[in-house]
Order: C-alpha cells, then sequence, then structure tokens
C-alpha cells in the first residue's frame, strides 16, 4: 500500500459515518433541555411587587393580608433538606391547594414565593398553627410540628398545660396576658415551672427570644427553663 493513499476501510468509514444522525439527535435533546430549564427558572422570576400586584388585580390583597401576608416556600432546585419535602397544604390566590415546604413573611429571592391563604390541616384541635398557642387540661396532648426558624414554648402547671409555636412575628402580650390569668388563679410558686424551650436549627434567634421573654414576664427563673433544638421534620408534644 503506497504512503499516500488510504485503505479501503478508511474510505468506507468516511463515507459512513453516521454524522448527521448524531447532530439531529442532539438538536432534539439540547431544545428539551434548555425549555425544562427555563420552565424551572420562571418559577423564581416574579419579584415581590409582580406578587402584590397580582393579588391586588385579583382583589386578594386585604384577605392575605389579614390573614397575616405569608409567603409558601418551595424550590425544584435547592437541595437542602427542608426543601426536599412540602409538608403544609394550603389555598394559593385561585383558590387552588398548593404544598409547600415553609412559609414566612418576608419575600424570600432564588425560590418560588406562593402568596398562601387558609392552612388545610387534618382535624386535630390540638394542633397549635404557627403564631398561635393553647392552653388544656393535662389530659389532653397537644402538638405542633415545623419548627425551622420558629421555636415553641411548653409549659405544664398545676392542672394545665400549655403551648405555643412562636414565629419572628408572634405577639407575645396576649400570650403572657393569658397564662399570667392561670397562673394567679391556681396560686402556683414560679420558680416550681420548668418550661421546654423546642427552637428550630435556623435563624431561631428572633422567635427563641420571644420564648425567653414570656418566661421572665412571668418571672420564671432562668435557668429553670430547658432549651433543646429541633429540626423542621420533629413533632413536639407536650
Amino acid at each position: 500500500m503506497g504512503r499516500g493513499k488510504k485503505s479501503t476501510n478508511q474510505r468506507y468509514f468516511k463515507r459512513h459515518i453516521k454524522v448527521p444522525e448524531f447532530k439531529e439527535t442532539k438538536k432534539e435533546i439540547i431544545p428539551e433541555f434548555k425549555e425544562t430549564k427555563k420552565e424551572i427558572i420562571s418559577d423564581f422570576k416574579k419579584s415581590e411587587n409582580e406578587i402584590i400586584s397580582e393579588l391586588k388585580k385579583k382583589k386578594k390583597y386585604s384577605e392575605w393580608k389579614n390573614l397575616g401576608g405569608y409567603f409558601g416556600l418551595i424550590s425544584n432546585t435547592l437541595k437542602e433538606k427542608f426543601f426536599l419535602v412540602r409538608p403544609y397544604k394550603y389555598y394559593d390566590m385561585d383558590n387552588k391547594i398548593v404544598s409547600v415546604s415553609m412559609i414566612q413573611k418576608n419575600y424570600r429571592p432564588g425560590v418560588k414565593n406562593i402568596p398562601v391563604f387558609k392552612q388545610i390541616i387534618e382535624h386535630n384541635p390540638n394542633f397549635v398553627k404557627q403564631g398561635k398557642y393553647k392552653i388544656v387540661d393535662n389530659n389532653e396532648k397537644l402538638t405542633t410540628s415545623g419548627l425551622f426558624t420558629c421555636t415553641a414554648l411548653a409549659i405544664q402547671f398545676g392542672d394545665k398545660k400549655f403551648l405555643s409555636h412562636l414565629d419572628a412575628l408572634t405577639n407575645t402580650s396576649n400570650i403572657i396576658e393569658s397564662l399570667n390569668k392561670h397562673l394567679i388563679n391556681i396560686d402556683i410558686d414560679r420558680k416550681n415551672i420548668y418550661p421546654i424551650i423546642y427552637t428550630g436549627m435556623i435563624m431561631n434567634h428572633h422567635s427563641l427570644d420571644k420564648a425567653k421573654h414570656i418566661c421572665s414576664s412571668l418571672n420564671i427563673p432562668k435557668e429553670n427553663c430547658m432549651e433543646e433544638i429541633v429540626s423542621l421534620f420533629d413533632d413536639v408534644s407536650i
């Protein structure tokens, strides 16, 4: 075989490599990937002002504000543990049920923010919602969950038990007033009360300070308060 000549096999493969088919396959895959990526990113493009404008346009803004003005957060891309599940169900502005990973009052860039309305909870009269509290008899059970940036305060006194789910914006004055009335009625020594403070793992300082403020306002000794860190998925009960 001459030095400059190509073999029959080389000529054959040059003619029969199916380059057009490979390019065509590549063409089909790339637009599909880009479309999916575009769809995910579009979830995050609504700014807070755009969401507010949409609420006002649909005449739902006042109702949303009256219910606390909460955003439900979800993400299809972030891999943090708390975004891998969506345990909380709410109605959105179109009265559709949406599942979210967490709720907060402040708009959060980088994830999808859904203005949420009433929460859908299985009928459990002893479940304490975020920002709320309950006082029941000792023979009843109180529970709460979803303590990410929130804090739960559990207190047992006399024949009563108390549980609150505190967030950064919870008004503690009503809680303190209600607890004071119960404590005065049973005439208990505050030094014999041992609260348990269950606090979330991230950015918990605002809600944790509220729990400590409630205890100090009730003249419960600081050393009586036990703190425990819990995750978003832990149930807290008393």
